[in-house]
Order: structure tokens, then C-alpha cells, then sequence
């Protein structure tokens, strides 16, 4: 007789009448559940731990980690597009149709909104996503020059190639020196090539961002059918 057999003999006797003992059924969906709990758990650490590491923070500012498509603000029919892309390009990315985003406006439009929104919708699901500014990513490639760094400028790029989602913030606010222009093609580049997706947040218009990425770089974002939003209503924070 094995242990759950036992198991299951013992139970009406020791259990008050009224208390439905378990089944073994029960007793291993439950097994299951603990197991997957146990998994979703290492993996939440495994990817604060990453991002920490890439980062010296979590992959998602805790401003950042409040946005959803719910709160996202809606006061005019180009908001409403853009809130709708938006969600569009998370069903084709959950879908497994892989494709990068750019959203495109001046600061205070939402554009950090509705990206945290879908960074916060695959974070949920078990996925890896960083988003940092460009600005912050040179630093941390300055930093990875340092005897004590903790990670080498060479694993610094493999791991933002690597996340589930990308999201480069501030396109075009920095100066676009050659070394960062260089940084991001090698990342994008690789990311492409793996099939993985890259967001942009930039306020730059298409022939700006062409210049300040350059051609090789645009092309590889636009690879099949990327989505780009127009921003172009007036800030949030002017109107506060």
C-alpha cells in the first residue's frame, strides 16, 4: 500500500464528520499549484536581480510601475488612437508576432505612460523588460569601465539584448555622440537579430530619429510592421 493510499484511509477517521477530506486529485493540483507559485516567484526575483544588476534598479521606476492602460488619460480622439495602438501592439507581442514600437511627441504627452503600461502587462506574465533613458544607459556603460564593476561592459550589452522588451527612453534629448549611437545600433542589432522587440520613446520626427540613429537602426526597428505613435497633443504638465 503506498502513501497516498494510507493517506486516504486514515483521513475518515481522523477527520470530524463534517470535513470532506481531500482527494487525491486535489492533493496533487495543489502539489502543482505550490510548484508554479515556487517557479513565478524565482523567476520575479531572477528579474529584479538582473535589472538591479544591469541598472542599479528595478527594471520599472516605481512611478513607472503604477501606469496601466486603465489609468491612462483620455481627452481627445488622438489619445484615444494612440491608447489603441498601444494595445494592439501588446496582442501582437503576446501573440508571439514580434515587432518594435516607437512613440513619438513632445515631453508630457503619455508616451512613459502607455510603454510602462505594456512593460507592467508582460512583467505580470512572467517576462523581462527594461526601461531606462539613454542617458542612464551611457552611465552605465561608463560604469562597467570601473575595476570594481560588477558586470563587464561586453555582459552589460548582452543582458539589455537580451530582456524579454527593451525600452529606450529619451531618443534624441542626449547629445548623439558616436559612442552612443554605436551602443544602441550593437543592442538594437542584436535584439533583431534574436527577434526580440525594442520600444523608443523619442521626440524626434522620423527624419531626426533616421539622423540621430541612423538608417541601419530605423530599419531594423521598422522590421515587420512596427508601430509608431504620433504624440502630438499638448503636454499633461502644462495643462497641471
Amino acid at each position: 500500500m503506498n502513501v497516498m493510499d494510507r493517506l486516504e484511509r486514515a483521513m475518515p477517521t481522523a477527520m470530524p464528520r463534517h470535513i470532506k477530506p481531500m482527494s487525491r486529485e486535489d492533493i496533487e493540483a495543489f502539489g502543482r499549484r505550490q510548484v508554479q507559485e515556487f517557479h513565478r516567484k524565482n523567476r520575479e526575483e531572477l528579474r529584479e536581480n538582473m535589472a538591479k544588476t544591469l541598472l542599479g534598479r528595478s527594471g520599472l521606476r516605481t512611478t513607472h510601475k503604477q501606469c496601466s492602460f486603465d489609468n491612462y488619460q483620455v481627452t481627445c480622439a488622438e489619445q484615444n488612437d494612440a491608447l489603441t495602438n498601444a494595445k494592439s501592439w501588446l496582442t501582437r507581442f503576446n501573440q508571439g508576432d514580434i515587432c518594435s514600437f516607437i512613440f513619438a511627441g513632445t515631453t508630457g504627452t503619455g508616451k512613459n505612460h502607455l510603454a510602462s503600461a505594456i512593460a507592467n502587462e508582460i512583467t505580470a506574465k512572467g517576462q523581462s523588460v527594461a526601461l531606462v533613458t539613454v542617458n542612464e544607459l551611457m552611465i552605465r556603460m561608463r560604469d562597467t569601465y570601473r575595476d570594481n564593476s560588477p558586470i563587464s561592459e561586453r555582459e552589460l550589452i548582452e543582458r539589455l539584448s537580451s530582456v524579454d522588451l527593451l525600452i529606450l527612453d529619451e531618443i534624441g534629448v542626449q547629445r548623439g555622440n558616436d559612442n552612443e549611437a554605436l551602443t544602441i545600433n550593437t543592442i538594437v542589432d542584436n535584439r533583431s537579430a534574436d527577434g526580440l522587440s525594442t520600444g523608443i520613446l523619442t521626440n524626434l520626427n522620423y527624419s531626426e530619429l533616421v539622423k540621430q540613429l541612423g538608417e541601419r537602426v530605423i530599419d531594423r526597428l521598422k522590421t515587420n510592421q512596427a508601430h509608431w505613435v504620433e504624440f502630438n497633443w499638448p503636454s499633461y504638465r502644462s495643462k497641471a
